[in-house]
């Protein structure tokens, strides 16, 4: 029965990590069109594919962490993502705003990350880190490579030897962002 098989649950999680797309019809995400064309993961479906089967098992999502998506600008993302959880909760639907927290998309070596994360934090109370995929073991071949297809941003440069990236790094604590 439900009952007894939710005992093997806990009452409540929180998703740490999970991401929305619309590849086909977000701006700012033509890096990640190259790679998942056309492809939209929506909350709708999220609360369908995640939070509807956890339910019926008696579990409880108490909040997520949205994480950036290799998007073009990480400003646009969180915008877009807040906009659409104010749109679900103002719904009939019964649906809530899930999403407690964000970590959005900035390159630290970038010549404008100071402004970057200013608007970041402007743009929602609830960013909590930053990130910029670096694992750099050579160019992206395609997977033949443990590199991660994301630094085909900066393909074969490995950011953690710049200086810049440490005083990006630094940045974060006076935003107090991870």
């Amino acid at each position: 029965s439900s009952s007894s098989s939710s005992s093997y649950y806990p009452k409540e999680v929180i998703d740490p990590h999970h991401h929305f797309l619309d590849t086909a019809n977000q701006p700012f995400q033509t890096f990640m069109n190259k790679f998942a064309t056309n492809v939209t993961y929506l909350p709708e479906d999220y609360t369908r594919d995640v939070i509807e089967p956890l339910a019926k098992v008696g579990v409880k999502m108490i909040g997520t962490v949205h994480v950036e998506a290799m998007p073009d600008n990480g400003v646009q993302e969180v915008a877009w993502v807040e906009q659409m959880m104010v749109t679900m909760e103002g719904s009939s639907s019964g649906n809530i705003n899930y999403v407690k927290g964000y970590v959005a998309s900035a390159n630290l070596t970038d010549d404008t990350i100071e402004q970057q994360l200013q608007q970041l934090v402007g743009t929602t109370s609830k960013l909590r880190g930053v990130r910029w995929i670096l694992d750099c073991v050579g160019k992206f071949e395609n997977g033949t490579t443990a590199t991660h297809v994301a630094t085909t941003r900066h393909d074969g440069i490995d950011l953690l030897k710049s200086p810049r990236f440490e005083q990006g790094l630094a940045l974060l604590e006076k935003y107090n962002l991870s």
